[in-house]
């Protein structure tokens, strides 16, 4: 097992890509589980295959990323209202943005 609390943090954009390539790499080479701490909910969906997605000390929602991204609750959690979607080569794309009040 490997656990990462926010490895990607004062990377810059190829740092991280570089950093969660090799992180995936090596969880499936070795045949492990790898749980990682991200906030960066764009970055992170590029890479996980579930997400445990926590609020106040408690699971507010798990799944695969593109159900949790979905769930209503997630833009509780986080204030924010997200749109995901698909690039040409299939990867999830998130973008948030501000709930208005």
């Amino acid at each position: 097992m490997l656990l990462l609390d926010e490895p990607t943090s004062a990377l810059d954009l190829r740092r991280q890509l570089e950093v969660l390539n090799l992180v995936r790499k090596v969880t499936r080479e070795r045949k492990i589980i790898t749980f990682a701490a991200l906030h960066d909910l764009a970055l992170a969906s590029r890479f996980a295959d579930r997400f445990v997605l926590m609020h106040k000390g408690s699971i507010a929602a798990d799944g695969p990323p593109e159900d949790v991204l979905r769930d209503a609750i997630i833009g509780h959690v986080y204030g924010v209202k997200l749109e995901i979607g698909r690039n040409a080569k299939g990867d999830l794309m998130v973008n948030a943005g501000l709930v208005e009040d």
